[in-house]
C-alpha cells in the first residue's frame, strides 16, 4: 500500500558545495499533507546533498546508496534503532543523499522518516527547477 504525501516547503540553496559536487539543499519550513484526512504537519530539518543545478538554476540528484557505509540518513538511526543500510521497512532501497528530516504525523500516531524510493517514477532520483509564481 502507497500512501500519497504532499510536500509544500521553503528550501535554501547552501552556498557550500557538498564534499563530493553539487549544492546542498536545507528545509527550512515546510509542510506535508496527507497521507488521506490526517492533518496537515510541520516538516523542517531536512537535506539533500549533491545536487547539480545550471545558470537556469534546473538540475537533478540521481540515486545513490551504498548499503551501511558513509553516508547515512540521520533520522534511520532514529526511526530503526540502528543504521539499516538504506532500506525501507519492504526492502526498496531509497536515496542515501535526500533525507526529508522524520516527519510526526497525527500529533504522533505515525512517526516516519522523508526519503526518496528508488521503486518510484524518477527510480530514486529528483529533479529541480524554479518556476514563476
Amino acid at each position: 500500500m502507497k500512501a500519497l504525501l504532499c510536500f509544500v516547503g521553503l528550501l535554501a540553496f547552501s552556498p557550500a558545495m557538498a564534499e563530493e559536487g553539487g549544492y546542498v539543499i536545507n528545509t527550512v519550513a515546510g509542510t506535508v499533507y496527507g497521507p488521506g484526512p490526517m492533518p496537515a504537519t510541520p516538516l523542517a530539518g531536512g537535506k539533500f546533498t549533491h545536487v547539480k543545478v545550471n545558470a537556469r538554476l534546473e538540475g537533478n540528484l540521481t540515486f545513490f546508496n551504498n548499503g551501511v557505509a558513509e553516508p547515512n540518513i540521520p533520522g534511520e538511526k532514529e526511526i530503526f534503532g540502528d543504521f539499516k543500510g538504506g532500506f525501507l521497512s519492504n526492502g526498496v532501497p531509497f536515496n542515501e543523499h535526500l533525507h526529508g528530516g522524520i516527519v510526526t504525523i497525527g500529533q504522533g500516531a505515525l512517526r516516519m522518516l522523508a526519503v526518496v524510493a528508488s521503486d518510484g517514477e524518477n527510480k530514486g532520483g529528483e529533479t529541480y527547477r524554479v518556476e514563476s509564481g
